[in-house]
C-alpha cells in the first residue's frame, strides 16, 4: 500500500517499525565488527594472491558489470584496476 492512501495510525505505525528495524541493523553492525575486520584481512589476501597470478580473473555481477578484476585481465585490455574495479572497498 501506497503511503498516500493510508491512514495517521498506519503511518506511525510504519514508522515505528522502521526505527525497530534500524536500531536492529545498528546492533547487528556493532555484532559484526569484529567479522567485517577479518573479512578486509582475506579481501587483502585474494587480491595479492590472485594479482599475482597471469591467469585473468574478473568477478562479475548477474547484468555482467565488472566488479573485480586481477591485474593481468586489466593489463589484457591496456586499462588499469583502479578503473575497471566497481566494487566499493576494492583495490
Amino acid at each position: 500500500m501506497k503511503d498516500k492512501g493510508k491512514t495517521k495510525e498506519q503511518l506511525i505505525t510504519d514508522l515505528v517499525e522502521m526505527r525497530r528495524r534500524i536500531v536492529e541493523l545498528e546492533l547487528s553492525e556493532v555484532e559484526q565488527a569484529p567479522i567485517i575486520g577479518e573479512h578486509l584481512e582475506s579481501e587483502n589476501d585474494k587480491t595479492i594472491i590472485l594479482d599475482s597470478i597471469d591467469d585473468l580473473v574478473a568477478y562479475h555481477n548477474t547484468d555482467m558489470t565488472v566488479l573485480w578484476v586481477n591485474k593481468a585481465a586489466a593489463k589484457s585490455i591496456g586499462s588499469s584496476k583502479e578503473q575497471l574495479n566497481m566494487c566499493p572497498g576494492s583495490d
